[in-house]
């Protein structure tokens, strides 16, 4: 989808590992959206309110594009 559309910079936030697997095999960064409907086992990064959105995004993409952060740095824990 990212390259059909020509963008340089994507993600996608849903809140099921089916949601998380999809990104991956698309090869689209993620968010987990932890809003109670679904879970990633995966450790990635996460909003619980949908509010918390625009800042996540500033910071998902300033941290090198969607890296995970090192362990203790990410929401949540």
């Amino acid at each position: 989808m990212a390259e059909r559309n020509h963008l340089q910079q994507a993600v996608y936030v849903g809140d099921t590992q089916g949601d998380y697997l999809s990104a991956t095999e698309a090869g689209i960064n993620f968010i987990h959206a932890r809003t109670g409907y679904g879970v990633v086992e995966e450790e990635v990064k996460f909003i619980t309110k949908l509010q918390e959105l625009p800042g996540m995004l500033k910071t998902f993409f300033a941290d090198g594009f969607g890296q995970i952060a090192p362990k203790g740095e990410m929401k949540g824990e």
